[in-house]
């Protein structure tokens, strides 16, 4: 199971009630921020999540409001001491940002730091066992990346097909599914004459700050920001923004399972970003809004994807 964990969902700067726009992917008990808004390690505290888990951060963009809690979450982790690598990915000018936060004050660094500075281009940039991150330049002015998180295909053991081969639940099946060949009276069987796609794997797009985004592919989730509504589109577009109309309808065009909102304009706080929802909602029923603390469950089943959500305050075991 995937999980969601929303550390804050306004723009500019942080609220009396909201933080600005972070997002926390719990994978496996392993952690990878989206975004690191200033007063990340609080709420990453306040939602339970150990900062020792984070395997590493990917930075959008270098606007204040997608940044600024990186060296407070640094110098927090150096002082329980922590001792495993954390990696840094960002768009041109990572390295200078990131080296001159840490000349901002006294601490000793207690791991090692790796600053992978991207070009604006679409490239696998992270890779692991069971997913892979990618990164896309998107149109917001400055430099500006997106980033889309992929589980790899899950397989599983057809018994049917298996036994058509000879085959009975043992050692050799946990070898085919394992990706090898095995032989099997007198003939090599392959993994793929066995196993089946469970369809499960699930994939996920992370907008950072944009003009709308047609990113051309049915995505099982679209975390995407919707700054503006409809009733200021002049100012989304002249600021490299978008507005919830756009984003909803460009989800319901490429078949997105699942949207989420985020990066809101303080100017709609006092509805508690009601209009946002109501707007998305007209073009695209399953739009959720990101707010602080929010989990969102994920799963995916033979191609549907399956969500909860748990409103800040409700019991969910994070890790």
């Amino acid at each position: 199971m995937l999980k969601l964990v929303f550390l804050g969902c306004v723009s500019g700067a942080p609220s009396a009630r909201h933080f600005t726009s972070s997002m926390a992917l719990i994978y496996n008990s392993r952690i990878y921020l989206f975004d690191c808004c200033e007063g990340a390690t609080k709420q990453l505290r306040a939602a339970g999540l150990s900062l020792h888990k984070i395997r590493a951060v990917f930075i959008s963009h270098f606007h204040g409001d997608h940044y600024l809690g990186l060296p407070g979450l640094i110098m927090s982790m150096a002082l329980l001491n922590r001792t495993s690598p954390l990696r840094i990915y960002g768009p041109p000018g990572t390295t200078s940002f990131v080296q001159h936060l840490l000349l901002s004050g006294y601490f000793e660094l207690t791991f090692r730091l790796e600053i992978v500075e991207l070009p604006l281009e679409r490239a696998r940039i992270h890779e692991e066992k069971e997913f892979w991150v990618e990164a896309f330049p998107v149109q917001h002015g400055i430099p500006a990346l997106g980033y889309i998180f992929r589980e790899k295909p899950k397989f599983r053991i057809s018994l049917e097909k298996a036994r058509l081969l000879g085959l009975e639940p043992g050692p050799l099946l946990g070898k085919l599914k394992a990706g090898e060949a095995v032989q099997v009276n007198g003939r090599i069987v392959l993994p793929e004459e066995v196993l089946e796609d469970t369809r499960s794997d699930i994939s996920l797009l992370y907008s950072g700050d944009t003009l709308p985004l047609d990113y051309g592919y049915p995505f099982d989730v679209v975390v995407h920001e919707a700054t503006f509504t409809s009733r200021h589109a002049d100012l989304a577009k002249e600021r490299f923004h978008s507005t919830a109309a756009e984003v909803a309808q460009i989800a319901r065009k490429n078949s997105v399972q699942l949207l989420v909102l985020t990066h809101f304009s303080q100017r709609y706080e006092e509805s508690n970003f009601r209009e946002i929802l109501e707007e998305a909602k007209k073009y695209f029923e399953p739009t959720v809004l990101a707010e602080d603390l929010l989990v969102l469950e994920l799963k995916k089943r033979f191609g549907k994807l399956e969500w909860s959500v748990h409103r800040p305050g409700s019991l969910v075991p994070l890790v």
